[in-house]
This record gives C-alpha cells, structure tokens and sequence, in this order.
C-alpha cells in the first residue's frame, strides 16, 4: 500500500546561514513520499538562489517566490498550493531528526487522530539525541485538549506552536494564520484543535528549536511587526515575557470557543 503524500511547509526569510541544515534534514527523512515547499518570503539575501538549487537537485522540492508577507503569509501560502493528505510546518533554520515524519505519522494511522504532535528542544545546532523520551503515545479530546494551552509553562509551549506537530490537511480547509500579526500560532492552535477533536502526543524529542538567529526576520520582527527579539533583553527574560503573553492571549481564545460551544448546546 503506498503511503499518503505528506506536504512540508518551510517558510524561507533571512535564514542563508541555516537553511541547508534545515532543507537538509527534511531530505534525509525516512519517510521518502514528501513534497517539501520552500516559501522565500521576499528574502534580501541568498536564501532565493539557494532555494533553487535545492530545487534543481531534488524533484520532491517546490520553489514558491512571494513579497513578504510574513510568517504567516508564508505558511498560508504552503497551505494553498500543497497537494500533501497531511501538512507539516517546519521554520527554516530549525531541523528534525531523520523519522521525524515517520514517527508523526505513524502515531496518526495507529490512532485515528487529526494531529499528532512531538517533543522539541532547543538547541545550538547539534544533532539531535536518538531516543529522548519513551516514544509512548498519549490522546489528549475535547476539554482536556484545550486546557494543555494553558497548562504549565513547557507543556503550553508544546502544544501552541505550530511547527512540531502533523495534521490531517482538511483542517485547513477553513482556517489560515493570521497575517500582519505576531504570535500566529496561538490564534490558529487552538481552532485547530477544536476542529480535529483529538491530538496524539508523541514522548519523543524529534524537533530541534534554533532560538539563537539573530539574522532571521521571524525571529526578531514576525510579520512585520517590532517584537521582543528585536530589544536588548536576555533570551531567558525574552521567552518568559512572551510565554506570559502566550498564555493570556491563548486562555481568552479558549475561553471564547468555550462559551461559543455552551451557547451553541443551550440553543440545541
């Protein structure tokens, strides 16, 4: 039986440095039915013509060239021409260990999930560990869900951003990023999982987060807007500070949906 098509999205922007790393570990996954999009946001260094090299060298690349738009500009743009059952999203100067896709979705066909999600850590750009974690599996519905958004400070983290987890591609039917705003992720996550139901949690590190890239626009100015990378503030400091903001942003949003869905039984 041949296995699904599976569609990895790779925004591209100021990433020169770093990129083959990242396009690299995406080629040497196990799992060989890929299509990898590189999306070159408007990138103002060689991040274009290294985009094309790849392309020319592997038929499973796409090369999409647009202004920039941003981060999530950038995924949008993935999502619309993907071909791929499933969609990953990986940022371009992080990486993943070579099962990477294997494992995500092998987790999906063993339990009938929409999504299934992995372990990341950061790093300095190291290989990646081999079996961090237990590799055991875990399904997270409904309430119990959701509450993981707000939940303690790593975990939270886990299950907001949107680039270690694999997802069933008609939850994107409906539902894009928000352009021209930072933070994406939590005002996408969620309505992800309220659309998919259930997720699988994977206990294994298998994404590599490269928190350092003082070159990346994303990083430093997502979606063209100033952020907390940009100011004189220690990496610690930083992350605290926007996790703070995360986990209030995310609680209205769920609290939102929540409410939506008590009105919704008090009509039926």
């Amino acid at each position: 039986m041949t296995e699904p098509l599976i569609s990895i999205i790779v925004p591209v922007y100021r990433v020169e440095s770093y990129l083959s790393r990242c396009v690299d570990s995406l080629l040497a996954q196990t799992y060989q039915n890929l299509e990898i999009i590189l999306v070159d946001d408007g990138s103002p260094d060689q991040c274009p013509q290294i985009c094309e090299d790849y392309a020319k060298k592997e038929e499973r690349i796409q090369v999409i060239h647009q202004e920039n738009r941003g981060l999530s500009g950038a995924r949008n743009a993935g999502i619309d021409v993907a071909k791929g059952e499933y969609l990953a999203f990986v940022d371009s100067d992080d990486y993943v260990s070579d099962d990477y896709i294997q494992v995500m979705y092998d987790a999906i066909k063993a339990t009938g999930c929409a999504i299934s999600q992995c372990r990341f850590t950061y790093t300095k750009g190291e290989k990646l560990k081999e079996n961090r974690g237990t590799g055991a599996f875990r399904i997270y519905r409904g309430n119990s869900l959701m509450e993981k958004l707000y939940g303690n400070e790593e975990e939270a983290t886990w299950f907001v951003v949107a680039w270690n987890k694999l997802y069933r591609r008609d939850l994107f039917e409906t539902i894009r990023y928000p352009e021209g705003r930072i933070h994406e992720d939590e005002a996408t996550t969620y309505l992800l999982f309220d659309e998919a139901k259930k997720l699988v949690f994977v206990d294994r590190v298998l994404y590599g987060y490269f928190p350092e890239n003082g070159c990346s626009g994303w990083r430093r100015r997502r979606n063209g807007s100033d952020s907390l990378m940009s100011m004189d503030i220690p990496v610690s400091c930083r992350l605290l500070i926007e996790n703070y903001v995360m986990h209030v942003l995310l609680f209205i949003s769920v609290a939102q949906i929540m409410w939506k869905k008590q009105q919704r039984l008090k009509r039926n």
